[in-house]
């Protein structure tokens, strides 16, 4: 299956009977629901073996502010920081 849309677009795609199947993130998937709610449209299928979700980096130019990039840290540090098994560690 060649992709020219997003994930959230294949997502849509199933649910509508476009697609039959879409690989994406647990955590794509999980916001996918809470946004769109599917219903019984669509199931999810752990494939045995796959790790957890991706990494997900926060990409900021250098014209971002030093209190946009302070409120940035504190907002990863209430959801669980570095510890929470989806956060990577910053580069330094």
């Amino acid at each position: 299956m060649s992709r020219t849309v997003d994930t959230t677009q294949m997502m849509r795609m199933l649910t509508v009977g476009r697609t039959s199947y879409v690989f994406a993130d647990r955590e794509d998937w999980d916001y996918f629901q809470q946004i769109h709610k599917p219903g019984d449209a669509v199931v999810r299928y752990d494939l045995p073996g796959m790790p957890p979700g991706l990494r997900r980096h926060i990409v900021c130019s250098k014209d971002v502010p030093r209190e946009t990039m302070h409120r940035l840290d504190l907002a990863i540090t209430a959801t669980g920081g570095v510890v929470n098994a989806g956060h990577s560690r910053p580069a330094h």
